[in-house]
């Protein structure tokens, strides 16, 4: 199996103000270890020890705290972003000749990132992309109108007080083939979802593999602020206590 890992670890963070003010996001503290110290961890007991981790402006922090990956039983290599690529266009940049999993440096999950590649070798896709649910919830009363009368006013067939959606979405978490390289311009700015797009366009077979348990996108404020609530009670199930 291979044992390769694309890790992206140099976002700004914007989104998670005043928290990221002075470094990375994948240095955030959960608990009393970073975010990327904990990926790192479950990454090598799941025997993925060959990592890239694709930085930006603030790669000396990550370096230093990283350095080669000894400390993890892990190799890592650096891949500097210096013009922005996008989630998708550093693997252009890269020598990757054989499938490989591809990341999101600030996912805390208890998936099975064997389970999911071992899954996406035997499937034939091109890409597997981890799903999980997420509700959304309207913060309106949605009115279901009938169609115009010609009037000012329509008539109202229901009127649903802050409904609420379940989704199936990318957990940031992807198993892809070389081949996904193919779709991306000579430092293309791309993000991830156009490059499925193309392979998707291009006729090769995408798919997803489901993970119902815990999923937390440190991206995003909510799920940080839970991680530190529940982090006693989270850090067994992520299997790096």
């Amino acid at each position: 199996m291979s044992n390769r890992v694309v890790m992206l670890a140099g976002g700004q963070g914007s989104r998670l103000l005043p928290y990221r003010t002075i470094v990375p996001k994948p240095l955030l503290p959960v608990g009393d270890r970073a975010v990327l110290d904990l990926v790192l961890s479950q990454l090598a007991r799941h025997d993925f020890t060959d990592v890239t981790l694709a930085v930006g402006d603030l790669a000396p922090l990550i370096r230093a705290m990283f350095g080669d990956g000894g400390r993890h039983g892990i190799t890592i290599r650096y891949s500097q972003e210096h013009e922005p690529l996008g989630t998708a266009g550093v693997l252009r940049q890269l020598d990757l000749d054989e499938p490989f999993l591809m990341m999101n440096g600030n996912v805390l999950t208890t998936l099975d990132f064997k389970a999911l590649f071992e899954a996406h070798r035997q499937s034939g896709n091109a890409v597997t992309v981890a799903a999980n649910f997420r509700e959304v919830r309207a913060d309106f009363g949605v009115l279901d109108l009938d169609v115009a009368d010609g009037t000012h006013t329509t008539r109202v067939a229901s009127y649903v007080e802050k409904p609420a959606t379940t989704y199936s979405v990318s957990m940031g978490i992807y198993a892809m083939e070389p081949v996904v390289r193919e779709f991306i311009d000579e430092h293309e700015q791309l993000g991830l979802p156009e490059l499925i797009s193309r392979v998707i366009a291009g006729g090769h077979r995408v798919g997803a593999f489901r993970h119902d348990g815990v999923w937390l996108d440190m991206r995003r404020r909510e799920d940080y602020e839970r991680a530190q609530e529940r982090y006693d009670e989270l850090a067994p199930l992520f299997a790096v206590a």
